[in-house]
């Protein structure tokens, strides 16, 4: 027979997941970027955790990869400073964090081979 103890906050001993970002992040646009996190959990209540990037602000278009992936890739299509959010979920217990991202526009000209290699990317 097994023994649950429940309380007004949830199971006995569960704690929230722990979330690792990097923050902020730098990124290119229509670059795919690492979104660099991890989430960790005690296990509890069933051993089911999930996560979820969100946009929250920012001037242009956010396209993740995987966003249930906490270390998915991201672009952004837009010049500019955005924010996302990362939550994960044990399904009692749920903690969130935003995570700013800067944006700018690839260089421009050049004569150097990683300017004609980044060239090639975008045409």
């Amino acid at each position: 027979m097994s023994l649950l103890l429940l309380w007004a906050g949830g199971i006995v001993g569960n704690t929230a997941p722990s979330l690792t970002v990097t923050d902020p992040i730098v990124a290119t646009t229509s670059v795919p970027v690492s979104m660099g996190a991890s989430v960790t959990d005690d296990g509890l209540p069933s051993g089911t955790l999930t996560s979820l990037w969100a946009f929250v602000s920012g001037p242009g278009i956010v396209t993740f990869v995987d966003a249930t992936d906490p270390n998915t890739n991201a672009t952004f299509d837009t010049a500019g400073t955005y924010v996302v959010n990362l939550a994960a979920s044990d399904t009692a217990l749920s903690t969130n964090q935003d995570v700013t991202v800067i944006v700018s526009d690839p260089p421009v000209g050049g004569n150097n081979r990683w300017t004609k290699w980044l060239a090639m990317l975008w045409h």
